[in-house]
């Protein structure tokens, strides 16, 4: 990693900058009706991206070889070709229908069971190993801590605050609601931030950005869309804030780690055309690509032992460095070139088919199966862009989901029906005493 971060630093900040504004402004020219807005993931990603690609195009120069920065350009082309043609953003009044479509005695259950075994868990954690963000190295602090029996609470941490915030949002925009319930809502939201921030991830607090845009998208009145907006207003700044404490933490400090952030959104890209890598590991394998689509499944079911992530190998096949957990997000141009060769195009534009399917029809979850689809729309319609950035975490979240959210369910409906029977027995009991007088 130090060869990306000497190169890194070795770049003119005015240059990288005007490159990213040039990159970054054409992005938002042809993608401008597919985010509805400044909150929407979509501009996160075009954010990123913009800087990966600026990442790219500089590596081109260091390497005197601009076959890389159109090679990438073109695979961008190929996944957002229909997002350009037709705006990858959901309806707005379906959308809104299904988000608050649902609800009742049964979701409040699941989503005390959630918030109250996510929030126990978590301070079991706080008081046996500490407290991530509280760590003198923030960064190793928030993988380390969540070893010898924590690793299902770091998945728990990923998926119970997001799903516990919006809850609490979309009831807060309900009328008629009492202030105990107003209370609730309020501990659901702050508490996930709580514990978000707590994990020393840096983008922790991000999913609450996303909440609210989503929320401002879907208003109906003014004054939940003015209230949300100061509230995304404040999230926005303690997001900035939270990033800068944990790039502190780091021996780069806080510009120099954020500088290197921002360019480090392409650091693979450094890697696999910096060190023309395509000629020895793009091959066309594509059952070995579904294997490692699947192999988060697999391992989880003891199937196979642990892999290096894509990213490592990278790393390592560029620089010699040893092979770790450590590594490059494995970003689709890169893993897709390495398992469909010169098909990878092609396979690009395919995998932009199902971003844009995940981003606006899975609020139809929703509708069809409850609360459990809202827990996956969640996860669908903030993570779709995961499918370009990061699949493996993708599946990983998925994966992870489907084997904890069904638990939480399982034990809310127990909880409900038992409380049922308590409360009719109650009720017969009480009847029986006044007919014997």
């Amino acid at each position: 990693m130090d060869d990306f971060v000497a190169f890194a630093l070795g770049i003119e900040f005015s240059e990288a900058l005007f490159v990213f504004i040039f990159i970054f402004s054409l992005s938002i020219f042809l993608l401008r009706k597919s985010f509805y807005n400044i909150a929407d993931p979509f501009v996160y990603f075009i954010v990123f991206n913009s800087f990966a690609i600026t990442t790219t195009f500089f590596t081109s120069i260091h390497t005197n070889n601009f076959k890389s920065i159109l090679d990438l350009v073109f695979f961008n082309l190929c996944f957002f070709s229909l997002s350009i043609i037709y705006p990858a953003k959901p309806n707005k009044l379906k959308l809104s229908r299904a988000l608050y479509s649902f609800g009742g005695a049964k979701t409040d259950v699941f989503m005390g069971v959630l918030a109250g075994t996510t929030i126990f868990s978590t301070l079991i954690l706080w008081v046996f190993v500490g407290v991530p963000i509280l760590a003198d190295d923030i960064t190793n602090a928030k993988v380390t801590m969540y070893q010898n029996g924590f690793g299902f609470l770091r998945y728990l941490q990923m998926i119970a605050p997001p799903i516990l915030s919006l809850f609490g949002m979309l009831e807060l925009t309900r009328r008629k609601l009492n202030n105990n319930r107003k209370i609730l809502m309020m501990i659901y939201i702050i508490a996930s931030a709580f514990i978000s921030i707590s994990s020393g991830s840096k983008s922790s607090l991000i999913y609450l950005v996303f909440n609210i845009g989503l929320i401002i998208y879907i208003g109906d009145t003014k004054y939940d869309i003015l209230m949300y907006k100061k509230f995304l207003k404040i999230v926005f700044v303690l997001s900035i804030i939270v990033l800068l404490v944990i790039l502190s933490s780091t021996n780069e400090g806080a510009i120099q780690g954020a500088a290197l952030r921002f360019l480090g959104s392409g650091d693979i890209y450094f890697f696999w055309y910096g060190f023309d890598l395509s000629s020895t590991l793009s091959s066309f394998k594509p059952l070995e690509f579904i294997i490692y689509l699947v192999s988060p499944l697999l391992g989880m079911l003891g199937v196979v032992g642990y892999e290096y992530p894509i990213g490592a190998i990278v790393m390592h096949e560029a620089t010699n460095y040893p092979l770790s957990s450590f590594g490059p997000n494995a970003q689709l141009p890169v893993l897709l070139s390495m398992f469909f060769a010169s098909y990878s195009y092609i396979v690009s534009g395919l995998f932009g088919i199902i971003f844009y399917l995940l981003r606006t029809r899975s609020y139809k979850l929703i509708n069809k199966f409850g609360v459990f689809g809202f827990c996956f729309f969640i996860i669908f319609h903030f993570s779709a862009l995961n499918v370009f950035t990061d699949l493996n975490y993708l599946v990983s979240l998925t994966v992870s989901s489907f084997l904890l959210i069904p638990i939480f369910l399982f034990l809310s409906i127990v909880l409900f029906y038992s409380s049922a029977s308590l409360k009719s027995k109650d009720i017969y009991i009480t009847t029986s005493s006044l007919d014997s007088h």
